[in-house]
């Protein structure tokens, strides 16, 4: 899960795991054993994982304690799935439940400070409240009842991590049509003719462009992606798809979240280059098309983009 509570500091709401890396590392270490899940009413221990040292580089979220029950009602709690059209049962990677991120809910930012006067950012629910109902016979749940996610990341994680099970798996997103995994992604390729205006709202993903660095102004970061329009002749890339991503309105925080998250993917993507390995580091978001310019998507919300090292494989038709 992406966010969690602190049991001694209610008043704190949300937490976000991204924003512990900015914040000082003593006073993380001293709440460190307070954290619990993020659904009101369910106190279930959760571990902060926050390591980003090489070549580790784990996205920081929190994962469930091995010792943690949740409650009854909570959508971490562990349930019972229905099968997949292949008879799967896919396995949520953050948890090692058997369930999976099937809502994208993110939360409405306030900016709190501690009480030491550290300043941190948390949260308030956005969305309606989740209510757990268990079937009847064979034991379904509606995919309602699922995991959360509160970025677009652990829904990503899902993608990468389940090729077989995308055509079942149920999702939902704020104004993405699609109703399944495989149909709520689109990969951005390469191309020699124009480049057109995308027909549907979806998470579009593509390699990130290693050597190209990063624009960066006081109120956006331009990123370069490895796909786009080709010169057929030359066979390079001429007009790359880019992301504009706007942050005028963001915190302070999640800039700096942004802009660290950005410096290790192209730091993976380099190390992975180098090895010859099958992984690439892939650039995640949802984003519209410029009106002008129809290579560059602007993203504005920073649970609309993450960035992962992976090899992505599909199942065969």
């Amino acid at each position: 899960m992406d966010s969690a509570r602190i049991t001694t500091m209610p008043a704190l709401g949300i937490i976000i795991a991204d924003d512990l890396v900015n914040l000082d590392s003593d006073w993380v270490d001293s709440v460190r054993s307070h954290f619990v899940c993020e659904t009101d009413g369910c106190d279930a221990r959760v571990v902060a994982v926050i390591g980003r040292t090489p070549p580790l580089r784990r996205a920081p979220h929190f994962r469930s304690h091995t010792d943690a029950i949740h409650d009854p009602q909570c959508p971490w709690a562990d349930v019972v799935v229905e099968a997949t059209g292949n008879g799967g049962d896919p396995e949520n990677p953050l948890t090692g439940q058997h369930s999976y991120p099937s809502r994208l809910v993110p939360l409405t930012e306030r900016t709190i400070a501690t009480p030491d006067g550290v300043t941190a950012v948390g949260s308030s629910r956005g969305g309606s409240a989740s209510r757990r109902t268990r079937g009847t016979g064979s034991g379904t749940v509606d995919h309602r009842t699922r995991g959360i996610a509160r970025t677009i990341r652990p829904l990503c994680r899902a993608f990468i991590a389940h090729p077989t099970h995308r055509r079942d798996m149920l999702i939902e997103i704020p104004d993405i049509d699609a109703t399944h995994y495989q149909f709520a992604f689109k990969r951005l390729r390469d191309t020699t003719e124009r480049i057109i205006r995308e027909r549907y709202r979806r998470i579009f993903y593509a390699p990130l462009r290693i050597y190209d660095r990063p624009e960066e102004t006081e109120d956006q970061t331009v990123i370069t992606l490895h796909a786009g329009r080709r010169d057929p002749a030359h066979k390079r890339i001429n007009q790359p798809y880019r992301i504009l991503v706007d942050h005028t309105n963001w915190t302070d925080s999640r800039i700096r979240t942004l802009r660290r998250d950005l410096r290790d993917a192209r730091a993976e993507a380099k190390d992975a280059y180098h090895a010859h390995t099958a992984a690439k580091t892939w650039a995640f978001f949802i984003g519209l098309q410029d009106t002008d310019d129809s290579a560059t998507f602007l993203v504005d919300a920073p649970v609309h983009i993450c960035f992962i090292t992976a090899e992505i494989t599909h199942s065969p038709s």
